[in-house]
């Protein structure tokens, strides 16, 4: 599984870069057999302006076969932005390869780009 961090106006950016690389080796290890890629974009987007939800985790998680999975979590602090993102991918994850698996179960065809 490759892992890509970006950020863009964030402050402390190597504290979120190592925290965040962390966290997905941790939450995407059960994983990482089915996962090509995982790109995780952090930005700031109030930038000094402060105020309401403006730290951004965008996490794109690529497995062949299925659809990628985009999920975007705002919060007020950076920390609480990545740990929601990542628990939100890691459970749409697993619903996928569940649907997958009991459609495997029922004799269906696989329905790859739909998942």
């Amino acid at each position: 599984m490759k892992i890509e961090i970006k950020s863009s106006s964030v402050k402390n950016g190597n504290h979120y870069y190592e925290y965040t690389y962390r966290r997905v080796e941790f939450s995407m290890s059960k994983y990482d057999s089915v996962l090509s890629t995982v790109k995780i974009v952090l930005a700031d987007l109030n930038g000094s302006t402060g105020g309401g939800d403006d730290k951004q985790c965008k996490v794109i998680a690529l497995l062949p076969g299925y659809q990628e999975v985009v999920i975007t979590e705002k919060q007020s602090d950076m920390i609480k932005a990545i740990d929601r993102a990542m628990h939100r991918v890691t459970y749409t994850i697993q619903q996928r390869l569940k649907r997958r698996h009991r459609l495997s179960q029922r004799g269906c065809p696989s329905r790859s780009g739909s998942l």
